[in-house]
């Protein structure tokens, strides 16, 4: 999941991180089985009108409003990737961030 600039819904936002400043505004990285059914409950637990929390991450996005504020509902955008294993892929790239910004996404919590 990423947040889009406000007047350029294709610019990522800036995120300062530990080791530098991630010009893709990467919120989290994640899995999901075949099928759009886990990337709807993630779309769905992060918007303010939706009140159950069926994703961890809506519970960690909703728990917390500064991150609210500084990454509106309306500016975020949810891009996926098809891989043969989807664990893997995301171990990867969870991996790949951490090592470049020292720190996982603000909404993949404590993570690798």
């Amino acid at each position: 999941m990423h947040c889009l600039d406000v007047d350029d819904e294709k610019t990522p936002i800036l995120i300062q991180r530990v080791l530098g400043v991630d010009k893709e505004g990467v919120l989290y990285i994640g899995k999901t089985a075949p099928g759009l059914g886990r990337i709807g409950d993630l779309v769905k637990s992060i918007s303010p009108d939706y009140k159950s929390l069926g994703h961890h991450v809506g519970l960690r996005f909703s728990k917390n409003k500064k991150l609210a504020m500084a990454f509106p509902f309306e500016q975020l955008h949810v891009s996926f990737r098809q891989a043969d294993d989807p664990a893997v892929l995301e171990s990867e790239l969870i991996q790949e961030y951490f090592q470049k910004y020292g720190e996982v996404p603000p909404l993949n919590a404590n993570e690798p």
